[in-house]
């Protein structure tokens, strides 16, 4: 009996002994509760499990009796739930201490994610002790939703948002060193990525931070956030920025590669805001509508997906005809220092005008400029203009247009003489040549006259150059069988700069009454605004025709006087003979009295035959 009994203590001590022996027997803790228990050479391991209840820093509680044996410690150890060792200390109170003395000591563990671990009390000499452990969480802070450990399990931020999280915290072996986070940018613009935070464990150390666009291209990265390592319990801030963002959906990175952990805050907002160029209008084909006098808002330069936004073309249809324009300014909003240029082209494509470097020099971030480009001679037609950047930086710009130098036009088409505009004596017409529409240069305008009398044709032209290099236009005459009587070259007499004035007269004598053409003519590359009226000069009473012959001569009665014109052209036909017939009254002597004015061509005279009614030759002078 006696036998039986102490094999049944023996055994239950033997129990005890083991029941918190190992991990499969470690007893439940829970923070903020406290377990007493013994350590001796007969039970030298003691061990804890608990679920710690939120992230943070471990704070262990120990305190105990020396109760039998020579001086001597107990040792500390602490596992994640893998068994993995994550802390030790040796020496509880730091030294060894004597029977009946007491210690008391308090050991931390940085960076712990809410899991479970492993508490040992462990005497490995011939001490016992007694003791009595507590733990709480300390340092606690929000958690970012975890797994959010890659791109596909990125944690949704929005615009404005604040989201709270830890990193460099471990879990069973595991340290979460990223924590990533997706957004839709609400606009372009700059992002502006605020952050902050505290170290919260392990050595000196800092945070990285980096940003990628929604194909997973880096875009952005700061190493050392807060600009310096921190030790534990220091606080730092950080502001960056992401240049020329179009409106897309980005990542951010924070990323903790070595052994501290961080608690921080992530917060972001699109900044330098502005009106937005409607988007497709990268080639002719989406080309924006803007109007005369309108100002659109655009961006250029902001980056989408790996894709910059190089091109910004606009489609117009100019209201009139003259000197178009283009009024563009703006500011740098991102990348190094650079600037814009600026293309027009004709409805069919073809490029009209270039301006590289708008502003006249490049600029950096925060700077502005403005520009004012003129394409001189254009008349009423569809245009395109393109804003164009090829480097780094990006801008947003406003762009808006008026038509100047604008007069009356003549009207068109009357490039030939078969589309002649009909002039009038002392009538003026207004008119343009040298605009250019769809490519082809207005360099012809042809005018009819039907002269009222005879004389001396006097056109007057002037005008004002409104576009291109020096230069002048040209006159020209016809008959109405397009036989060239005169050209006047140069108009003014000298070619002209833009802005300057020139006036010209142009006679074109001994004109019988008929029709001629007028042709304005430029072969250059200016254009002018003009005004053109003609009058008939030296006008006199003209002899009856036909009358060029024996058979059409015209009655001149005894003592009449009749008066004419002769030399003067018709339809390419000069009146060279005016024949007169007269029945003289009586015999005698015939005196005949011919006075007349030289009203056209070089010095000459004519002459005057008398003949018999049969045509014999009596005399000439």
């Amino acid at each position: 009996m006696r036998f039986i009994l102490l094999s049944l203590i023996t055994f239950f001590s033997w129990k005890g002994m083991l029941a918190q022996s190992d991990f499969s027997t470690a007893e439940s803790l829970t923070a903020g509760t406290s377990k007493t228990g013994t350590v001796s050479p007969a039970n030298r391991y003691y061990y804890f499990k608990t679920l710690l209840p939120a992230n943070g820093t471990v704070t262990v509680y120990i305190e105990g009796e020396h109760k039998e044996g020579s001086a001597g410690s107990i040792d500390f150890y602490a596992y994640d739930k893998g068994k993995r060792q994550i802390a030790v200390k040796y020496t509880l109170g730091n030294k060894n201490i004597n029977k009946g003395e007491k210690f008391r000591d308090t050991l931390r563990l940085y960076s712990r994610d809410a899991d479970s671990i492993y508490l040992l009390l462990y005497q490995n000499s011939s001490q016992t002790f007694d003791f009595k452990l507590q733990y709480e969480v300390l340092d606690q802070s929000t958690n970012d939703p975890e797994p959010n450990n890659d791109f596909s399990t990125a944690a949704p931020i929005k615009h404005k948002q604040k989201i709270e999280g830890l990193i460099g915290y471990i879990a069973n072996g595991v340290t979460d060193r990223r924590d990533y986070f997706k957004t839709l940018l609400p606009t372009s613009g700059t992002v502006t990525v605020f952050l902050e935070g505290v170290h919260t464990g392990g050595g000196h150390g800092a945070l990285d931070f980096y940003a990628y666009d929604k194909a997973g291209r880096q875009i952005q990265v700061k190493y050392t956030i807060g600009g310096k390592n921190v030790s534990l319990g220091e606080r730092f801030t950080d502001t960056i920025r992401i240049y020329s963002r179009e409106a897309d959906s980005i990542y951010f990175l924070i990323y903790q590669n070595s052994s501290q952990s961080f608690s921080y805050s992530l917060q972001y907002e699109v900044t330098d805001q502005n009106i937005n160029d409607p988007e497709p209008n990268d080639d002719f084909p989406q080309a924006s509508p803007i109007a005369h006098q309108e100002t659109r808002y655009g961006r250029i330069g902001n980056i989408s997906n790996g894709v910059t936004d190089r091109s910004d073309y606009y489609k117009t249809f100019v209201p009139e005809t003259g000197t178009v324009k283009v009024y563009i300014s703006g500011i740098h909003t991102g990348g190094g220092a650079g600037a814009l240029d600026f293309y027009a082209y004709d409805k069919q494509k073809r490029q009209l005008t270039v301006v590289y470097t708008l502003g006249g020099k490049n600029i950096g971030l925060g700077e502005q400029f403005s520009d004012t480009i003129e394409i001189p001679s254009r008349a009423a037609d569809s245009l395109y203009f393109l804003v164009y950047q090829n480097s780094n930086p990006s801008f947003d710009y406003s762009i808006s247009y008026e038509i100047t130098r604008i007069s009356p036009n003549d009207a068109e088409p009357n490039d030939t003489p078969e589309e002649a505009l009909k002039i009038l004596p002392n009538d003026t017409l207004y008119g343009r040549i040298g605009y250019v529409a769809n490519g082809v240069a207005d360099r012809s305008d042809y005018y009819r006259a039907i002269l009222p009398a005879d004389g001396t044709v006097t056109i007057y032209v002037k005008g004002t150059h409104t576009g291109g290099g020096a230069g002048a236009f040209d006159l020209y005459v016809y008959d109405k069988q397009k036989r060239q009587l005169t050209v006047k070259y140069t108009l003014g007499g000298k070619n002209i700069s833009l802005g300057q004035q020139f006036s010209d007269t142009v006679r074109v004598y001994s004109r019988a009454a008929d029709t001629l053409y007028f042709l304005l003519y430029q072969n250059s590359n200016q254009s002018f605004d003009y005004a053109i009226s003609y009058e008939v000069l030296d006008q006199s009473a003209n002899d009856k025709e036909p009358n060029d012959d024996l058979p059409q001569a015209l009655p001149l009665l005894y003592q009449e006087v009749v008066r004419g014109h002769l030399g003067y052209v018709a339809d390419g036909v000069t009146d060279r003979s005016d024949y007169y017939r007269t029945i003289l009254p009586a015999d005698g002597t015939v005196t005949v009295y011919v006075k007349g004015t030289h009203t056209g061509g070089g010095a000459g005279a004519f002459d005057l035959y008398v003949y018999d009614k049969q045509k014999r030759q009596l005399t000439v002078k």
